[in-house]
């Protein structure tokens, strides 16, 4: 993909068909996706330099490009009437800033182009997890039925993996390369901390959940100044369908329960135990009153046996269950 396309693709002036070949291109190779993010990077900081000053795209174009347009047709345009003046304008400008990406990129990225950048991907089966460690020290838990996908070795700016499902993330500090994660339409940076992305493409949010640190979350290609930033406790929401995050805290005490084994409940409603229950042993409920539902129930697991929680909440209360096939059945009178 050549910067001219690239360029035109960021000021939003591309052919119909060039914004599908470069959101084509995108998804091919997570090493596409991972050069893409840093002109975008290098395009939004070079729009600050642009309104500074008036580039000489005639001398410019002929250092980079000779004979390949005729050069003469600048000198020829002249700037009146307005109409004509702001077409010229433009399109300088648009030139100026395939100029300066060019010369911004020509050396970094044609080392990146050309050296071989060895990717791995790993995935974890249904109903397992693994640990994976990361070139630079960080270590990464994947959940069940997630996928990640990260370089051999990181390059000298920037660490970045790609998450599809749900993992926990310690990765270790380094204040000069920020680690960065994508997930969908999402984007999660630290530079030094622990926390979980839950990303899978069936449900309709992406999650982030802050246990120490700081990290900043927001959608792909969005501006800097449009990124949350989440607190210890805290977790952001993002609504796939509406493009809008949320922030609040993270009353949700077993979200980790996929690594750590243990299940805690405290004065907990039936509906929401069996929430979390689904998702840790992935499996349905099906409730024949939903009377039983408002049943509360305390206590804590580890690496217990489903029936043997669900022994526990039928202990003083009139709750039975019963499986069939890949789900259980809960029946009776409850706690009234």
């Amino acid at each position: 993909m050549n910067f001219e396309t690239i360029a035109a693709y960021l000021a939003g002036e591309c052919s119909l068909q060039e914004k599908q070949e470069i959101e084509n291109w995108r998804q091919v190779n997570p090493k596409n996706e991972q050069d893409f993010q840093r002109w975008q990077r290098l395009w939004q900081a070079s729009q600050q330099t642009l309104d500074k000053f008036t580039p000489d795209a005639v001398k410019a174009w002929k250092k980079v490009s000779p004979g390949e347009i005729p050069v003469t047709s600048f000198a020829t345009i002249k700037p009146s009437p307005e109409r004509n003046h702001r077409k010229l304008f433009s399109w300088v400008r648009n030139i100026a800033a395939v100029l300066l990406i060019s010369a911004a990129l020509g050396w970094g990225i044609w080392q990146i182009n050309s050296s071989s950048v060895e990717w791995i991907e790993k995935a974890s089966l249904q109903e397992t997890s693994q640990m994976i460690v990361l070139a630079d020290g960080t270590k990464i838990w994947l959940n069940s039925q997630s996928k990640l996908r990260y370089p051999e070795q990181f390059d000298t700016n920037i660490r970045e993996v790609f998450l599809e499902g749900e993992a926990y993330f310690e990765v270790a500090e380094n204040a000069e390369k920020p680690f960065i994660i994508h997930s969908q339409s999402s984007v999660t940076q630290v530079l030094g901390t622990t926390f979980t992305v839950r990303s899978y493409e069936a449900e309709p949010t992406v999650e982030v959940n802050l246990l120490s640190g700081k990290v900043a979350f927001s959608l792909e290609n969005t501006q800097p100044d449009h990124k949350v930033t989440l607190k210890p406790g805290q977790k952001g929401v993002l609504n796939k369908a509406r493009q809008k995050i949320t922030v609040s805290g993270n009353e949700n005490e077993n979200f980790l329960a996929w690594k750590t084994g243990k299940l805690v409940f405290q004065d907990i409603a039936l509906r929401d135990a069996l929430q979390t229950l689904e998702t840790y042993y992935q499996i349905d409920f099906t409730v024949t009153d939903s009377l039983l539902l408002n049943c509360r129930f305390t206590g804590s697991f580890t690496q217990a046996p489903l029936e043997d929680v669900l022994q526990v909440f039928a202990f003083g209360s009139d709750i039975s269950y019963q499986k069939q096939g890949n789900q259980y059945i809960l029946s009776g009178k409850g706690c009234q």
